[in-house]
């Protein structure tokens, strides 16, 4: 069932077709994407041309939906995503005779450098094995219509995904966030139509208040050990209680406030 592997020509907007570039830049050479900075502030949008031969859009250019077929129906965002910026999409549509569903993921390549006509049947396998390209197939039973499904790229290249606000999911990992990335959506198999949602940045989680800590008010053996298990979960990247893994910024701000520790220091000032 699987489409033939093409190679996809790319377009220079001032000089006609340009050659085909992969993404081999090394990372000293390249402005990381800034997360949160003045991309989120333009409105995210479906790629308005660089879209697969089924696929039909509104004016509005936040909804999309394959006409026939199971296939050809490959998508892109209008501007790049910035690190730790959510794609939010709404599952309106769903088609119960076909398998397989959406495939989510992220390119380094242009949208409107890439020539609609040379692009593939399928996301997964045959635009994932071209250099720059990233996608995995979301699993059927979350394809649901009215589903709301987020995912985010984080600064190591990791990308997750939660479904309907629930706990978010690690879905892969090897993205190149050394350089702009756009959203690749394929609207594939059961998933016949998807609306783009207003895009919520995911921001750091609040920081802890932390009362004032005093050897005469509270066992030193408490405070020991509460720095043990924070310093723990920092280095595991595992909570030893729960095993959920930790995402960056909660280990950025964990951290922060095991090395104020160690020096003697809290909210409330020196510890005496």
């Amino acid at each position: 069932m699987g489409g033939q592997i093409t190679r996809n020509s790319f377009y220079d907007t001032l000089n006609g077709p340009a050659t085909s570039h992969r993404c081999h830049h090394k990372p000293k050479r390249c402005l990381p994407v800034q997360p949160c900075g003045g991309l989120s502030s333009v409105p995210l949008l479906f790629h308005p041309s660089t879209k697969g031969s089924q696929i039909v859009m509104d004016m509005s250019q936040r909804t999309v939906k394959r006409q026939a077929s199971f296939c050809n129906a490959i998508t892109f965002s209008n501007r790049p995503i910035a690190v730790y910026e959510q794609v939010r999409l709404k599952i309106t549509k769903k088609q119960c005779c076909w398998s397989g569903a959406l495939r989510l993921g992220f390119t380094c390549k242009d949208p409107s450098r890439i020539n609609p006509d040379t692009l593939p049947k399928y996301a997964c396998p045959d635009l994932v094995s071209q250099s720059g390209f990233w996608a995995k197939a979301l699993p059927e039973e979350l394809s649901n219509e009215g589903t709301v499904i987020a995912f985010w790229v984080d600064k190591k290249g990791r990308v997750f995904y939660r479904i309907n606000n629930s706990s978010p999911m690690l879905f892969f990992s090897g993205v190149h966030v050394s350089e702009p990335l756009w959203a690749l959506i394929d609207i594939y198999g059961l998933t016949r139509g998807v609306q783009l949602l207003a895009p919520n940045p995911l921001s750091p989680p609040a920081p802890l208040k932390w009362e004032p800590c005093f050897a005469n008010s509270r066992p030193l053996e408490t405070i020991l050990l509460l720095v043990l298990f924070q310093r723990g979960c920092a280095e595991s990247k595992k909570c030893p209680i729960f095993r959920w893994e930790i995402f960056d910024i909660q280990q950025q701000t964990v951290t922060i406030w095991v090395s104020s520790i160690s020096r003697g220091w809290t909210s409330g000032g020196m510890m005496s």
